[in-house]
């Protein structure tokens, strides 16, 4: 756990965390192969969400954050821009990388946000 105290909105994380975790278990992830681990210093939380899911194509990790794009025949598009837009209102950052054999996805939050 986090030793300081970060200010956010508590819904929209538990949506953005929500969505990746979603997207995690459709890659055919078992629980087991999903981790989520953090990293804090004074002025930023890192909260890193990893799957074994054999990771996104580089022509599709391009286009992964644009809305309504998707690759599912049953998604929307909007579940990742989604999760880039809360993150970036709270005044941080997501990023998306292959890695350990799936996806490691970012997300960078600021000590403190105006807005929250």
């Amino acid at each position: 756990m986090p030793k300081r105290i970060w200010h956010a909105d508590q819904s929209q994380l538990s949506q953005l965390l929500l969505n990746l975790l979603k997207n995690a278990h459709e890659t055919g992830c078992s629980p087991e192969q999903i981790t989520l681990s953090f990293s804090e210093s004074p002025k930023l939380l890192q909260l890193y969400l990893q799957d074994q899911g054999g990771g996104i194509a580089a022509d599709i990790m391009q286009q992964a954050l644009l809305p309504f794009y998707t690759t599912k025949a049953t998604g929307s598009g909007i579940g990742l821009t989604l999760c880039r837009d809360i993150i970036e209102a709270h005044g941080g950052d997501l990023l998306l990388q292959n890695e350990q054999g799936g996806l490691r996805v970012t997300l960078t939050l600021p000590t403190r946000h105006s807005g929250f």
